[in-house]
């Protein structure tokens, strides 16, 4: 996989966290960096960095939460959108923790580990190689986030398709 959509994954890992003044410290430090990334996804994080350099904290807070927080429609768990609370969900998850311990990747958060952004920093961080059978099974399900979310006209859209990019160029 290309350096530059490891680095484009990583990036919006980050980006899809809650936007806590960590995120936002490190969201303020990327612009340069992101003339370094693909054209595609260059251009839709700009865009969403201008979004984020221009709204205050406590609003960047509310939209995160009503995008993700409080709508299963757009949870960020992916196999959430797949399996709900099915019994199935469970060996799933247990298998991409499986799958990033493996890796020797260690979750830094107390996420579960269908976690978007932790799953898009698995693959930045260990590339597709172990992954190509996840990325077919959920990649699908980023897209349809992707759209809802573009759909709504929200600004996270741009980063779920930087990283959709990013994906597909390493599939």
């Amino acid at each position: 996989m290309s350096e530059d959509y490891r680095q484009t994954l990583l990036v919006c890992s980050t980006l899809l966290r809650y936007p806590d003044e960590g995120v936002i410290r490190y969201a303020q430090q990327l612009t340069s960096f992101i003339e370094e990334l693909p054209l595609t996804p260059q251009r839709l994080l700009k865009k969403f960095l201008s979004f984020l350099k221009t709204t205050d904290v406590v609003t960047l807070q509310e939209l995160y939460v009503s995008t993700f927080d409080m709508n299963d429609e757009n949870s960020l768990y992916i196999t959430y959108a797949k399996l709900k609370d099915d019994s199935a969900r469970g060996s799933e998850l247990q298998g991409l923790k499986s799958l990033y311990r493996s890796a020797g990747l260690s979750p830094t958060t107390e996420e579960l580990p269908d976690y978007l952004p932790m799953f898009l920093e698995y693959i930045g961080m260990s590339g597709a190689d172990g992954a190509k059978q996840l990325l077919h099974s959920y990649t699908p399900l980023i897209v349809d986030l992707a759209i809802r979310l573009e759909r709504k006209g929200n600004p996270y859209a741009l980063v779920v398709q930087a990283s959709l990019e990013a994906l597909r160029n390493i599939m």
